[in-house]
């Protein structure tokens, strides 16, 4: 494969620039040679630009000389830096601005989670073509990523207009084949991701300058036949195809289930398969780092490195057990054997992007009167049992010679896993068994309060200072807020004791 790529989603969470530097070392030793880096979503772009310097910015953004070194640092490993910025949705960076405001096209009957930049209001290719060019400065890779996938588009009186005289495969079409022009202005091949043309809308394929290289991001099949026909009619009109499989996304919280795994598997198979140049590879998506512990994931690149350079079957057979020999320099045994065959088989999934038929459902720690009453009132609660993969991590550990901070960070992970179930599991026991429920409760927040320093202490170490989301999927945040209810509890016991007798 040409491309054997990873992605950074520093425009969801940014994180310290040594965090990215240690992968990179991480991608140059397991055979990757492209990292995608997210620099702009809704949450601001990562970087404070010069000419364009009204844009919503991540309270800690790089400096741009900050990535310029980052990227060559990565290039010294052999690693290219894809930027991608979102042109089309995902643009509240731009829109959230006093200064761009009137750039905002969402129409709020559709998609109402998305948002979308007016692709036929005048001022929208010259902003674009600025962002472009001080982009363009920091990052020296052939390629330059536009986005625009999930676009919610149509809402302004311009686009409404515009409508009455074409279709929206005409606009749309046309406002990413200007943007194809811009990029090659500045010597980049553009690379869009592929579900609007490949997956939603007809009409925009047959009308697309077929130099746009389309990233097809699909994250719950694992067929490869049918991800290969997805993706044909483009090829046959000459379009070039990067696979997007995913480790983490919206289905996921801190760890992926074995969905995944074969999800990535699907794509190396179907992607390996063919020998025309027209497929140049595959970059593994990895979503809003804010739900996972940093570091803790090394093992999915690792498989996701095997199962793409030397097959599905080698990296069912050996990935994991390779990575143990090679990260950890540690000995492969049945404790090992066992951790990685039960994390990826136990682990939930969230709610919001998942089946109602694979239910149950990770669970969101409770952390206030009204999500401490509806885990109560929660009948037939199912626990899995990370307490056993806990146990054998303990015995692995004594094992690990090297990389020993990554393997923390991978069982701090689990760790979380256990303590959010093991919080409701034995408030139930106790209730059942009409046991003293302060009791309880005491040991819930001093338990508490020792994970949050270690969530804590991983995320200073590793991350910037300021949190991106505030929302329940952010595991330090939420967390927090679970520690500081739990505290509450403890010394207003009495207070509270009418919530478990109802």
């Amino acid at each position: 494969m040409e491309i054997r790529g990873l992605m950074i989603d520093a425009a969801r969470q940014p994180e310290k620039l040594e965090t990215y530097k240690k992968l990179i070392d991480f991608a140059n030793e397991w055979n990757y040679n492209t990292v995608l880096f997210r620099v702009a979503d809704d949450e601001g772009i990562v970087v404070k630009l010069d000419r364009v310097s009204d844009l919503i910015c991540h309270l800690e953004p790089y400096s741009k000389k900050e990535l310029r070194d980052f990227v060559l640092y990565a290039n010294s490993k052999g690693i290219d830096i894809i930027p991608e910025i979102e042109s089309f949705g995902h643009t509240n960076y731009i829109t959230n601005s006093k200064k761009y405001a009137h750039l905002s096209d969402m129409d709020t009957g559709k998609y109402a989670n998305f948002s979308g930049l007016c692709p036929v209001h005048p001022e929208t290719p010259g902003l674009m073509k600025e962002i472009y060019s001080e982009i363009a400065e920091i990052f020296n890779s052939k390629y330059l990523h536009g986005g625009c996938d999930e676009v919610n588009w149509g809402g302004s009186g311009l686009s409404k207009e515009a409508l009455k005289k074409q279709s929206r495969s005409e606009i749309w079409s046309s406002y990413i084949n200007s943007l194809c022009e811009q990029a090659k202005k500045l010597g980049k091949e553009f690379i869009i991701w592929g579900d609007h043309i490949l997956r939603k809308e007809s009409g925009i394929l047959e009308k697309l300058n077929n130099n746009i290289i389309l990233l097809d991001w699909e994250y719950s099949s694992v067929d490869p036949q049918s991800l290969l026909d997805t993706v044909r009619p483009a090829v046959k009109k000459g379009f070039r195809i990067i696979g997007g499989p995913a480790l983490g996304w919206c289905k996921w919280g801190p760890r992926p289930g074995k969905q995944q795994l074969y999800n990535i598997d699907a794509f190396s198979e179907a992607y390996s398969k063919e020998k025309s140049s027209e497929y140049l590879g595959i970059i593994l998506t990895n979503w809003c780092p804010w739900r996972i512990i940093a570091n803790s994931l090394f093992d999915g690149f690792a498989y996701a490195s095997v199962s793409m350079n030397e097959g599905p079957s080698e990296a069912r057979a050996s990935a994991f057990r390779y990575f143990v020999e090679t990260h950890y320099a540690a000995k492969w045994n049945n404790n090992w054997a066992e951790v990685f065959s039960m994390i990826y088989d136990i682990t939930p999934s969230r709610p919001p992007c998942s089946k109602a038929w694979e239910h149950p459902f990770l669970v969101c720690p409770w952390h206030d009167e009204k999500t401490l009453t509806a885990m109560i009132e929660e009948r037939n609660q199912i626990f899995p049992n990370f307490a056993a993969i806990e146990s054998r991590l303990v015995l692995c550990e004594s094992t690990v010679l090297k990389n020993i901070d990554d393997f923390k960070s991978f069982r701090l992970s689990v760790k979380y896993l256990k303590h959010i179930y093991w919080r409701n599991s034995i408030i139930m026991k106790a209730i059942e068994n009409n046991s003293d429920l302060e009791i309880v409760i005491n040991a819930i927040a001093e338990k508490d309060e020792t994970l949050l320093s270690g969530i804590k202490k991983n995320h200073d170490e590793n991350r910037l200072e300021k949190l991106p989301n505030k929302g329940n999927d952010q595991l330090y945040y939420i967390f927090g807020k679970a520690a500081l209810f739990s505290k509450q509890l403890k010394q207003n016991y009495k207070k509270y004791r009418k919530i478990f007798s109802s």
